[in-house]
């Protein structure tokens, strides 16, 4: 029985390219271009700003507890207040903090002085990110 291979030069087709078999051979049409990519848009930097450090957060809960023991607040009270201001600090910024401690002054909930001494230690927790 005579050998099925045949040289570039007597191969049937007249192709210049000799066909890949196996895992190379090429599936598609011949003259397949890349899929085309949507251009994508320019992204904008977002401006830093000054956020309470989520690696830190125990130890900022510990201090803030610490000075509002000495406010008129129930006990039951005080945890929730903690953590709402530690939300809104570590989420959005110390700013929107600084706004719920105005409002709690402004209803007569922590005085004023507490309301200093609580945004000190925010914001020596604080980073800019």
């Amino acid at each position: 029985m005579a050998s099925r291979a045949t040289s570039p030069a007597t191969a049937p087709t007249g192709g210049t390219e000799l066909a890949r078999r196996g895992r190379h051979r090429r599936r598609g049409p011949k003259k397949a271009q890349p899929p085309r990519r949507k251009e994508k848009k320019p992204q904008k930097r977002q401006i830093r700003q000054r956020m309470l450090n989520p690696a830190r957060r125990t130890e900022t809960i510990y201090f803030l507890d610490e000075v509002l023991q000495e406010s008129d607040l129930g006990e039951k009270e005080v945890e929730p207040f903690i953590a709402t201001l530690v939300a809104l600090a570590t989420r959005e910024t110390l700013g929107a903090a600084a706004d719920l401690l105005e409002e709690k002054t402004g209803e007569g909930i922590i005085t004023p002085d507490m309301s200093e001494r609580l945004l000190r230690i925010m914001s020596r927790f604080s980073v800019m990110r």
